[in-house]
């Protein structure tokens, strides 16, 4: 049998094994991409890393943001989740969420749409336009509909314009 001396020390070994084990892990999780700052900035400058690093964190993100973008309460959320659509880079998950909540404003939202898209640079735009050039959820009519009826406003009749000529070049 082993003593007493034996018997504490491997203990104390296990002891400090599973604090160092779990310590680690705890601080993993606490000193993540974005754990500290999960808002629209932190996803924003760490898109792709905590698409990597942490899929689920990345998705509770974009989904919230997409919400406050739907719900219009602020101009500024709409257009900021607008500008994400730049960093997109091909993925086919990422890409099918944002044509899903682009093509929604766009059709049911159309004034809080039409006004974040005049907050956007040019080339974030056009990558706008172009996912309503082909769209995945909604059909390409109402899109454009949308588009023609805005040409009676003075304030979108440029947007209108605009969204055409890229669905011409497209094609």
């Amino acid at each position: 049998m082993m003593n007493a001396r034996t018997v504490l020390l491997i203990l104390c070994f296990m002891a400090l094994f599973s604090t160092y084990c779990f310590g680690n892990s705890v601080d993993k999780l606490s000193t993540g991409l974005c754990a500290k700052d999960a808002t629209i900035g932190c996803l924003r400058d760490n898109f792709d890393n905590l698409y990597r690093d942490d899929y689920s964190l990345f998705w509770e993100i974009l989904r919230n943001a997409a919400n406050k973008a739907a719900q219009c309460e602020y101009l500024e959320d709409t257009t900021a989740f607008l500008t994400l659509v730049k960093l997109e880079k091909g993925n086919a998950e990422v890409n099918e969420f944002f044509s899903r909540a682009i093509e929604q404003l766009c059709i049911e939202k159309t004034k809080c749409f039409f006004n974040a898209l005049l907050g956007l640079d040019s080339p974030t735009r056009v990558l706008i336009f172009h996912k309503l050039r082909t769209p995945l959820f909604v059909d390409e009519s109402e899109i454009d509909r949308v588009f023609l009826e805005a040409r009676s406003n003075e304030k979108y009749n440029k947007l209108s314009d605009s969204y055409f000529v890229e669905k011409k070049l497209g094609k």
